[in-house]
């Protein structure tokens, strides 16, 4: 094969013949020296004649990712070159037939031409070419049936045109140039479909080859939530790659159409910036798993050419096997991911649906866990109601699979945060997740709240410092490390920690609630009482808005009646929702009111308020440690050190 690859390096098609190794395109004695784009669109639709080649694919082969122009008006302009070399039109096409924003078909029959005996070792025109060796940019890859009409001898010349490219791109590109790669993000796949109902598609496939990849041990994968921070932009990849600290990226696009799915995608390193690896997969709808299984194998193989027999059976598993309960569990994880009152509800919905559909799908218990968890700190749902659903869910998670770290994750929050779990057991479950997969920063996340409540604060501190490097744009990461500051009476770097998140998350409700008692802790009451009034002008509530309209007369000296407004306006909204009894606790207790704030804090104790398991290190409670009715209250909670 190598020598046929060598020596078949000219194609034929009417009257032009066309040298791979030189680009130059001959037609009746003529020389035509082709540009580069239109060189690579011509070669890309010679690799697969008579069968259509995507637009995305080309703007893959042609556009590095990170590089950011007009890609259509671009590849508009490439194919009209390529058209005007080889006078052809749109309208009368004889080499290159247009599909209407899908792409292109080479249609006039095309040899492979042997030079040592002058003539074509083969001459047809193809229909369709499955399997193919994977090409270094954008290959074509079909995991449908494959025509069983296609003749032997069409196989051989496009095996042959296949490898010639191959052998080309070999020379520019040398495999040898990737280096190791230790981390890496995958970015949210882009939905091409041109329906904004078909976004939790992508993004439910993006959150999968996460998954996937994060099974690969060493290498550190970035979590979700920092991923899809960049959706939809077009930032350089560069800036990309320094935001999150990683040797490399993932990108692609979706497109489902019926009952058909092609994902295509690429893996670039950076710096400096090189394609590493691209592949396009097409298959039915029914095989989203199976595909999505593939692209995960292949970037894995990529990553890394030897993976451990337990790191292949993971990437091997399959989840779940009624492709109607995936679809209804990416949904239910993309209005999960929007974390709203509204969206969470609609996730309970969408998870309960792929329930029925599935009773055995230990992920949508996992999602309908969080949910109910998340509901409770949108003030949807009390604590207690809360944590006994959510307690449900997760234990059917644990019971179907004890092997995820997102299911022993969830139980050992969930069962803490409504006080069953002692510290030492809920610590011992972490770390089992952990060790499950180190790559899952929840778990981590987790972990440093315990040890927080603990008082272990270094602990706590390095910690959220590790799951930030894998989820270095999370709101709740970035906040629980801003609290690891503040339990321990570091003022000012919770200031600069929950300001840094807010420079991201402007509008994020907890930074923002936080940051006001931070400021209070650090004695700068002016900022106390404006930080005061912006979170309660983003908070939604009406008696948000009415206690930041009495909060902007104040001033600094007026402190106490800020205090006063903001408890008065939480007792306001637990009328309606629910507001935390841990938060009216601490303002009792800022105001030196010891009688209401032991008030409050039993009343946390009864509803289950999981705020209250940090009384211990709240700083704003340390005067009332000697009172017996509070060492009572942390003897219950089991929190006493």
């Amino acid at each position: 094969m190598a020598n046929a690859a060598e020596s078949a390096h000219l194609v034929r098609f009417g009257d032009f013949e066309l040298d791979l190794r030189t680009a130059e395109l001959c037609s009746n004695g003529g020389h035509i020296v082709l540009q580069e784009k239109p060189f690579q669109i011509l070669t890309a639709l010679l690799e697969r004649p008579g069968q259509m080649v995507t637009r995305e694919e080309l703007i893959m082969r042609l556009w590095p990712a990170g590089t950011f122009v007009d890609f259509n008006l671009g590849l508009n302009k490439a194919v009209n070159r390529l058209r005007d070399a080889l006078d052809d039109t749109a309208e009368q096409p004889r080499f290159i037939e247009t599909f209407p924003k899908r792409g292109y078909r080479f249609i006039y029959p095309v040899e492979s031409v042997d030079p040592g005996n002058g003539g074509p070792n083969a001459f047809t025109k193809y229909r369709s070419l499955s399997p193919q060796p994977a090409l270094p940019m954008v290959a074509a890859r079909s995991t449908g049936n494959v025509s069983t009409s296609k003749t032997v001898l069409a196989f051989i010349a496009a095996s042959i045109l296949v490898a010639v490219v191959i052998c080309l791109w070999a020379v520019r590109s040398p495999r040898e140039q990737s280096t190791s790669i230790r981390s890496i993000a995958v970015l949210p796949l882009e939905s091409l479909s041109g329906d904004p109902s078909q976004a939790y598609f992508a993004d439910g496939l993006t959150d999968q080859l996460i998954t996937d990849l994060s099974q690969i041990t060493g290498l550190r994968v970035i979590s979700r939530t920092s991923v899809m921070q960049y959706k939809g932009t077009r930032k350089p990849l560069s800036q990309i790659t320094r935001d999150l600290n990683v040797d490399a990226v993932v990108g692609g696009t979706i497109l489902k159409s019926g009952d058909q799915v092609r994902i295509t995608a690429q893996l670039i390193q950076s710096p400096p910036e090189r394609h590493l690896w691209a592949q396009s997969y097409v298959g039915d709808l029914s095989d989203v798993l199976m595909l999505q299984q593939r692209v995960s194998s292949d970037i894995a193989s990529r990553i890394r050419s030897n993976l451990s027999p337990q790191e292949e059976a993971k990437l091997k598993q399959i989840r779940p096997s009624n492709p109607d309960a995936y679809d209804a569990y990416q949904r239910g994880l993309y209005f999960q991911n929007q974390q709203s009152g509204e969206a969470l509800q609609k996730a309970v919905a969408y998870y309960q649906d792929a329930l029925r559909k599935d009773p055995n799908y230990a992920l949508a218990y996992v999602g309908l866990a969080h949910s109910y968890s998340e509901l409770s700190y949108r003030y949807v749902l009390p604590p207690r109601d809360a944590n006994e659903r959510a307690k449900i869910a997760s234990l059917k998670a644990v019971k179907l699979d004890p092997n995820l770290a997102e299911t022993r994750t969830a139980l050992a929050s969930i069962e803490h945060d409504a006080f069953e779990w002692e510290a030492a057991k809920t610590e011992k479950e972490l770390r089992a997740a952990i060790e499950l997969n180190a790559n899952y920063a929840p778990a981590h996340d987790r972990l440093s709240m315990l040890l927080q409540e603990q008082g272990r604060s270094q602990d706590a501190i390095q910690e959220a410092k590790r799951a930030l490097e894998f989820d270095p744009l999370s709101i709740n990461i970035g906040t629980h490390l801003a609290d690891a500051y503040y339990f321990t009476r570091q003022y000012k770097q919770a200031i600069a920690q929950r300001r840094s998140v807010l420079e991201l998350h402007p509008t994020a409700s907890e930074p923002n609630q936080n940051l006001v008692i931070d400021y209070l802790a650090d004695g700068d009451l002016g900022q106390f009482l404006i930080q005061a009034q912006r979170w309660l002008e983003i908070s939604g509530e009406v008696s948000g808005a009415e206690a930041a309209a009495r909060l902007r007369s104040l001033t600094p000296a007026d402190y106490h009646e800020g205090l006063q407004i903001l408890i008065q306006q939480a007792k306001a909204q637990r009328k309606t929702s629910y507001a935390s009894a841990m938060w009216i606790a601490t303002l009792y207790a800022e105001d030196g009111d010891r009688e209401m704030a032991l008030t409050w804090l039993a009343k946390g104790y009864d509803e289950r308020d999981p705020d209250i398991l940090y009384m211990q290190v709240e700083p704003a409670l340390e005067s009332l440690h000697s009172d017996p009715r509070f060492q009572r209250l942390s003897a219950l909670i089991g929190v006493v050190r």
